[in-house]
């Protein structure tokens, strides 16, 4: 699935369990995998925010997608149709298509159909 953002300040965007922390970014604990485009770091179980480096910042009208292999349990995003390389293999549980947005963003999701979720 895709994402176009138009305007961005602190995005992220990836895959969540159903008991994920809804009041912290994504990745900030165990129930998240996310990719903050704003800074080009990913995150899981980081509750400091840090994250650790990937990719590279995303910039106003990117478009990023989010690319979950089930079999491997693997996650990895592109940027503006490149690959950015393999960011997450630990994906486990049932997960859904997330997205944590702060301050003033506009993020279009793309026009697939919405995904099942699916149990790992």
């Amino acid at each position: 699935w895709s994402f176009h953002i138009e305007a961005l300040y602190n995005v992220a965007v990836g895959v969540a369990r159903e008991t994920v922390d809804d009041n912290a970014l994504l990745g900030a604990d165990e129930d998240g995998w996310g990719y903050f485009v704003t800074l080009g770091s990913k995150h899981h179980a980081d509750a400091s925010g840090v994250g650790e480096p990937y990719g590279k910042v995303g910039a106003k009208g990117c478009k990023v997608t989010v690319v979950m292999d089930t079999s491997r349990r693997t996650l990895e995003f592109l940027m503006n149709g490149k690959p950015l390389g393999e960011a997450f293999n630990d994906i486990h549980g049932t997960v859904y298509p997330a997205i944590s947005l702060c301050g003033i963003c506009t993020v279009h999701v793309g026009l697939e159909k919405v995904l099942p979720p699916v149990k790992l």
